[in-house]
């Protein structure tokens, strides 16, 4: 089993993401300028404008320069019909149609088939067996994020789950993903090894406990400091899920932001 260390690093994304990796988080965002002004007040990320300039309002977020996140408008029938703003996750193939088709056969289910952005690249979206959803990305010209696990890029990303043996047996048979056991968790909790060693989580739910609005793939980012940056989220008018709290792996907290998009905080510990 990989020690904690292993999965909390500093990581500069400069090579192409292997099959199965995560390799970029975008916000359908219910107002997209507010949530431009929340996130840059919380992490200091600066917009660069459209990874597709003929295509619908899609915003890239930048730290520093490097690419972290992407943002895009919800539009008016989206939101009557009760779409709520998420975080989406994407997992990057060289082929997306057919891994795509491979999902299918996997029992997940068509949420939007796959489509050409531009140069950017080829993205599909499904939902897994267990209702999940997730998106498939064949990068263009652009590969995905191009920093993570540091302060203000994305920390971690986790799935929760109901069916944590079938969702297993379908991301494994799918990315050919690994899964090793959390021991210091309080409920069952599986650490996921790509093919590219960047790791995730997947967790254990109750569908009837508090925590089923957290169900899905979510996603954490790093801060320096949690409790700091819980102030800069309240000032911003984001809201309070889940207080600061010490955990084996560090500090973490969950929000939703001003448009009621969850998302989570971590403080990785030095030494995990």
């Amino acid at each position: 089993m990989k020690r904690r260390s292993e999965w909390t690093v500093d990581v500069e994304n400069s090579s192409p993401f292997e099959d199965g990796s995560l390799c970029w988080v975008d916000l359908a965002a219910a107002r997209i300028d507010d949530a431009t002004d929340f996130y840059g007040r919380v992490f200091g990320w600066s917009k660069r404008g459209s990874l597709v300039p003929d295509g619908p309002r899609y915003e890239q977020f930048e730290l520093e320069g490097v690419a972290i996140a992407g943002a895009g408008e919800l539009d008016a029938g989206s939101i009557e019909s009760g779409v709520r703003s998420t975080w989406n996750v994407y997992f990057a193939t060289r082929d997306c149609d057919r891994t795509f088709a491979r999902a299918l056969e996997l029992g997940a289910q068509v949420i939007a088939e796959p489509m050409t952005f531009g140069e950017a690249g080829r993205a599909g979206f499904l939902a897994d067996p267990g209702g999940a959803v997730f998106a498939l990305w064949e990068g263009g010209n652009h590969s995905g994020f191009g920093r993570s696990r540091s302060p203000g890029s994305l920390g971690w990303h986790e799935l929760a789950s109901t069916d944590l043996r079938t969702a297993e047996s379908f991301y494994g048979a799918l990315f050919g993903w690994r899964f090793h056991d959390f021991e210091q968790s309080a409920v069952p909790y599986r650490l996921i090894e790509t093919k590219g060693g960047r790791g995730g989580g997947m967790m254990q739910i109750d569908a009837a406990a508090d925590w089923a609005w957290w169900r899905g793939w979510k996603i954490y980012f790093s801060v320096e400091d949690v409790r700091k940056a819980a102030s800069r989220i309240r000032e911003a008018a984001g809201v309070v899920r889940q207080e600061p709290q010490d955990t084996a792996v560090g500090p973490i907290a969950v929000f939703e932001d001003r448009c009621g998009a969850p998302f989570g905080l971590m403080q990785p510990m030095g030494d995990c």
